[in-house]
């Protein structure tokens, strides 16, 4: 490092053509040892000296002074006037270089978030799709290695690779030592279908389990239980509410104007809910106002396992189902619906509809 110095003379000297005098040589310490210096010079505002020795105004450092109008100029500047300083930064360089390295290998190793994201979905935590995308790359990589790459602490990847090698994306190598090698990136597809079949046997479980999980809250069946629905987004939530509560039961619909409720959901939406409907072998019975638009549905009963009959002066602006011991009234001007389960309410609608049905007349 003493010929850098004489280098700089000798280079200023061959430019300019004039002797230049170097400051005093600048005497490399380690960062850690400098680091206490820089906190007392930048709180106290003179320069740190050792012990006998009073503090003085710390000296402007002549960059401040260094013409500014471009980068090159400066670059120029630094080299010529202030060589020290570059000498300073080379031997911190050397003195740091592996940490340098070690930070740039770390910079080609990032990843897309498209990659980190597409594994975060699968299941694997962020860390776990950095070791696995990690030795992916780099082969087999032990701990140490790892830790340095991926700046991971060694005791979380020591975790995170048992959980890989749990799942059959992470191998061991006794070579060498303890290593770790990335599996075939095909595991992942056979990771998620693995998934995939295990979620499908909770689910089958739950479907299994489901009338004893139904049976607890028999207790509640005298209670009454109210549910709101507002706005037309709302409504829709209820008819499939519905639909999910009358598989292989009775609905007893007041349907009143067939004209008004085709006018909030059109007929095709209509089609689509009665095929599900006939899907889970529910059937229906509706009372409407007699129109033409009342005939044209009825005509479409055998197809969707409905009974339609018809009433004088019965256009109601409501529509009201019942099936269970629930009762659904549904507002489709004031776009409001309520969920209403008691039995004692769903008994009294069931007496008032088979009344008007005695009295009502098919349509022919």
């Amino acid at each position: 490092m003493r010929r850098v110095p004489r280098l700089a003379r000798e280079g200023w000297e061959w430019f300019s053509g004039e002797p230049h005098k170097l400051p005093k040589p600048v005497r490399f310490r380690p960062p850690q040892q400098l680091e206490p210096e820089r906190k007392w010079n930048r709180l106290s505002g003179t320069v740190f000296r050792p012990a006998g020795r009073p503090p003085r105004a710390r000296p402007s450092s002549g960059l401040r002074d260094a013409p500014q109008t471009h980068s090159i100029f400066f670059l120029a500047y630094v080299l010529i006037e202030r060589p020290q300083v570059v000498i300073f930064a080379y031997e911190y360089y050397l003195a740091n270089r592996d940490y340098f390295l070690l930070s740039l290998l770390y910079m080609k190793d990032a990843f897309s978030n498209k990659q980190i994201e597409v594994l975060n979905k699968l299941g694997l935590t962020k860390t776990q799709a950095v070791l696995y995308l990690t030795s992916l790359k780099h082969g087999i990589l032990s701990v140490l290695e790892l830790s340095k790459l991926t700046k991971v602490s060694r005791q979380q990847i020591y975790e995170d690779s048992q959980k890989l090698i749990d799942f059959g994306l992470y191998e061991i190598t006794r070579r060498q030592g303890r290593k770790y090698i990335a599996a075939n990136p095909s595991k992942l597809i056979k990771f998620g279908r693995g998934k995939i079949e295990a979620t499908e046997a909770v689910l089958s479980d739950i479907s299994s389990l489901l009338p004893s999980f139904e049976a607890l809250i028999g207790g509640k069946k005298n209670k009454v239980v109210v549910k709101h629905y507002d706005g037309l987004e709302k409504l829709e939530r209820a008819f499939d509410d519905e639909l999910a509560a009358v598989k292989n039961t009775e609905v007893l619909s007041f349907a009143g104007s067939i004209d008004d409720i085709f006018r909030f959901f059109p007929e095709v939406y209509w089609e689509k809910w009665n095929k599900k409907f006939i899907q889970q072998d529910s059937r229906s019975r509706m009372l409407v106002h007699n129109s033409d638009m009342a005939k044209e549905t009825a005509h479409r009963d055998k197809r969707y396992k409905r009974e339609t009959r018809w009433l004088h002066n019965f256009p109601l602006k409501i529509n009201i189902d019942v099936f269970n011991d629930t009762v659904l009234i549904v507002s489709f001007y004031d776009e409001i619906a309520i969920w209403v389960e008691s039995r004692v309410l769903a008994e009294s609608y069931r007496i008032m509809f088979n009344t008007f049905w005695e009295l009502a007349k098919p349509f022919k």
